[in-house]
C-alpha cells in the first residue's frame, strides 16, 4: 500500500483504483503474482488485464508482472 500512494501521490484517483482491484495486492506471501478472481488475466495491484495489455506493455519496456512495471502501466494507461 505504501508503494502505491507514494507512486500515485499525484493522481490520488489511482490509489483508489488499487484499492478497489487488489486491496493493493501485488503477489501473496509466497511471492505469487496476485491474480484476479473474477477473471484471472487480471494480474497485480492495478489488475492489468494480460489478454488486452500483455503484448502492448512487453513493447513499451513494461513488465506488468513486476510491482513497478504494473504501476508505470496503470499511469501510462491513465
Amino acid at each position: 500500500e505504501k508503494d502505491v500512494r507514494a507512486y500515485f501521490e499525484d493522481i490520488p484517483e489511482m490509489i483508489e483504483v488499487a484499492y478497489c482491484e487488489s486491496r493493493f495486492r501485488h503477489a501473496d506471501t509466497e511471492g505469487n503474482l496476485f491474480r484476479g478472481i473474477v477473471n484471472n488475466k487480471d494480474v497485480g495491484v492495478m489488475q492489468v488485464n494480460e489478454y488486452f495489455h500483455l503484448e502492448d506493455s512487453k513493447k513499451l519496456g513494461f513488465d506488468i508482472h513486476d510491482l513497478s512495471g504494473n504501476m508505470s502501466y496503470a499511469r501510462y494507461l491513465y
